[in-house]
Order: C-alpha cells, then structure tokens, then sequence
C-alpha cells in the first residue's frame, strides 16, 4: 500500500479533531490555547492552499472548510487575551490589601 495514504489518513483524523474541537470550543466560548492555533493553522492552512490552487478539481465544501479551520487557527494565535500576568487582583486580608496592580 502506498504511504502516502496514511498521510492522507492521518490529516483527515486530524481535521476532523479540530473541527469537533472548534466546535466544542465554540459552544462554550472558550479560546484554545496559542499552540492549539498554532498546530491547527500548520495543519489546515497547506491544505488551503492547494483546496484554492485546485479549485477546478476540489470540491467547494472541502475548500471552504479548510478556510474555516485556517482561519480559527490564525483568531486563537493571534486573538488578544488577557493572561494571568496581566491580570489585576486584589485581596483583601486582616493585614492589608495585597494583589496584582
């Protein structure tokens, strides 16, 4: 058998994990992680390309697809949130008040 179509395999399992997890993520209106957009992005962008660069031959859902996971993949890397770090605390104890500023 040809290599090549595990590759195929393995891509298609991965595209369909982002997308049940976008989903997911989605739906709760929680932001992954920046490596999750990060991988996501590696993976599905490639794809969109070549979707775009053979558009004669590709069906239009798969490219539209691979759009939509390129896409939340470039918004949950470069989306701005606030981090621990830049989160203001404060807690007020008996001895004073202490806290991120």
């Amino acid at each position: 058998m040809d290599p090549a179509i595990y590759l195929v395999g393995a891509v298609g399992i991965a595209d369909l994990a982002f997308t049940v997890t976008d989903t997911g993520w989605g739906l709760s209106r929680h932001l992954g992680p920046r490596a999750y957009g990060f991988v996501e992005t590696v993976i599905a962008a490639p794809q969109f390309v070549i979707a775009v660069q053979n558009y004669r031959e590709m069906p239009a859902w798969y490219t539209v697809w691979m759009g939509a996971l390129t896409a939340h993949g470039l918004y949950t890397l470069f989306m701005r949130r606030e981090d621990d770090e830049t989160k203001r605390s404060v807690v007020v104890t008996p001895l004073g008040v202490s806290g991120r500023f």
